[in-house]
């Protein structure tokens, strides 16, 4: 920062009336006076940043080693890679805790920004060194330090017609809200047979236990999960989180699953829109955002998703990872989202806009991006394509000439080891199956190969069908 001047004139009544010019000038530190609120719980000091447009925490040295998810812009026009999200809960000594999801960020201390202080309608106050909640009328006092930090913005890094269109809709290029209503009526059923699952707890190591504490303690204050006194118990399961040290708490929902009446309605693949694509020269992208966690359970089948952990019972009000016809429910529920936009084909939670000129590319995307808000979902930007003449979706390359396997999967294929056992073979063989549609006469290529399979049944489904 440089010196300024500044030049006041005052009157002055002494003696002759005379005009007194005063120089007072003054130098602007090199960094800012920030107002920092510590966390009761982790005993952690935020920054309060009314000019950054999104909360963030600092990511760890695990979390770095993955690829950026999405970049922010600080003030100074400097990128800010995003490794992931999570759900906290503060206690500001505000008589209310604060349940709030940060993106991990690579940043050097937390940051309460302007989504936060919105939401939970909180206004710093730098002279008094303290944060003031107006619906409470209480006040919680920080402190006053330098940081030589700069405000963070939500930016669309490319120039496109496409990009400039998503600034059109900020709510789809945030991510969701965990405390926003659902604005769909789609529910996930539960249609099981046989007398309820039942399992024991399984025992913890004393940091897992603590993790798995925390997350259902937040989840519990979003509402997504919820004390239980069901009949059925499911066991705790601790997955470990790719690239890190943390670790994610889920229900082994197996057991259930296995009781479960399958939802048979069908998921697309790629040979059901092929036809529709012919004359398509210009394709993009979209991939969701948590949009599993959108979908409630209906709630006569809530119970069925207690999950038995060392400390409790617990059961999930909303659709989780594991469970068996999740994609079906999700599937049925983007084609109610898609349904009569020209141009858009869904599978799952991604999503294939194909158009024939860049005239109807960019009117598809803006009906897609005004039915998204509708239902409340969010895309992920960084990982979404926009008016590309070839694309990759669901393991095929498509362009304006047709569809075409990707090479790196056939590479895989061809330098499949040679197999020694029927396990490794079906694996082969499945492998292969995925692309037959490009080979001509593959029954008769496959069929020597096939032969060796004959007289050898398949044990899982040999034991399945002996307890029927």
């Amino acid at each position: 920062m440089f010196p300024y001047q500044a030049i006041i004139f005052l009157n002055c009544n002494i003696g002759k009336r005379k005009r007194r010019r005063i120089d007072a000038t003054c130098s602007l530190p090199q960094t800012s006076r920030r107002l920092f609120i510590r966390n009761r719980i982790s005993n952690i000091s935020f920054l309060v940043d009314t000019g950054s447009d999104v909360s963030l925490i600092p990511a760890n040295t695990y979390q770095k080693r993955n690829s950026s998810q999405q970049t922010l812009f600080a003030a100074n026009s400097s990128t800010i890679n995003v490794y992931g999200q999570k759900t906290l809960s503060l206690n500001f000594n505000l008589r209310r805790d604060f349940l709030w999801t940060f993106l991990i960020a690579d940043v050097s201390i937390p940051i309460l920004g302007a989504d936060f202080l919105h939401y939970f309608e909180l206004v710093p106050d730098l002279r008094n060194k303290c944060l003031r909640d107006t619906k409470t009328k209480l006040q919680s006092v920080g402190h006053l330090k330098y940081a030589d930090l700069h405000s963070v913005q939500i930016s669309i890094s490319k120039d496109t017609i496409y990009h400039k269109l998503l600034k059109e809709f900020p709510s789809i290029t945030k991510l969701p809200n965990p405390n926003q209503p659902v604005k769909h009526a789609t529910v996930h059923h539960i249609v099981t047979k046989g007398p309820p699952v039942v399992a024991k707890p399984r025992r913890l190591a004393p940091d897992r236990l603590k993790i798995a504490k925390s997350e259902f303690q937040n989840m519990m204050h979003l509402g997504h999960l919820r004390p239980s006194k069901s009949n059925y118990a499911s066991p705790l399961h601790m997955a470990p989180k790719k690239g890190t040290l943390d670790w994610r708490p889920v229900g082994d929902y197996r057991a259930l699953n296995s009781q479960t009446i399958k939802d048979k309605y069908p998921i697309p693949c790629i040979a059901d829109f092929t036809a529709e694509l012919h004359g398509s020269k210009l394709f993009s992208r979209i991939d969701l955002i948590k949009a599993y966690h959108q979908i409630p359970i209906h709630p006569e089948d809530i119970h069925k998703t207690a999950i038995c952990t060392p400390f409790g019972l617990f059961e999930s009000t909303r659709m989780q990872f594991g469970l068996c016809n999740a994609s079906a429910t999700f599937q049925r529920f983007i084609d109610e989202v898609t349904r009569g936009l020209p141009g858009v084909y869904s599978f799952v939670d991604d999503i294939l806009i194909a158009s024939k000129n860049h005239e109807d590319h960019y009117q598809h995307l803006k009906t897609l991006f005004a039915r998204l808000v509708e239902y409340g979902l969010c895309i992920n930007v960084s990982k979404c394509i926009f008016g590309a003449l070839t694309i990759d979706f669901l393991g095929f390359n498509l362009s304006e000439n047709g569809i075409k396997p990707l090479p790196d999967k056939v590479k895989c294929i061809l330098d499949f080891p040679k197999p020694k056992t029927l396990t490794q073979l079906r694996r082969f063989l499945g492998m292969f199956n995925f692309y037959r549609c490009f080979i001509p006469k593959a029954a008769h290529i496959l069929a020597p190969i096939v032969q060796c399979l004959e007289g050898h049944t398949n044990k899982k489904k040999s034991r399945s069908s002996v307890r029927k």
